[in-house]
């Protein structure tokens, strides 16, 4: 059975900031960015949804999901 991840990046508030807060911030370096400047992703298998990128983004690009979205 898949692991469930409980957060995502949402692409329509993020501005793919040269320099990712969320990505510095994320200790398993679970969010990924190729380039700087492009947008990051998550990868799944690293992430441990310890949440704590999710405050880190000034735009709040990183969600928390809902039971609806998932």
């Amino acid at each position: 059975m898949p692991r469930e991840i409980r957060i995502r990046i949402n692409f329509d508030l993020c501005q793919a900031c040269q320099q990712c807060s969320a990505l510095k911030i994320c200790k398993p370096r679970a969010i990924v960015q190729p380039d700087p400047g492009e947008p990051p992703y998550l990868d799944i298998e690293r992430c441990r949804d310890c949440n704590i990128c999710l405050d880190a983004c000034p735009y709040g690009a990183i969600e928390l999901l809902t039971k609806a979205q998932e």
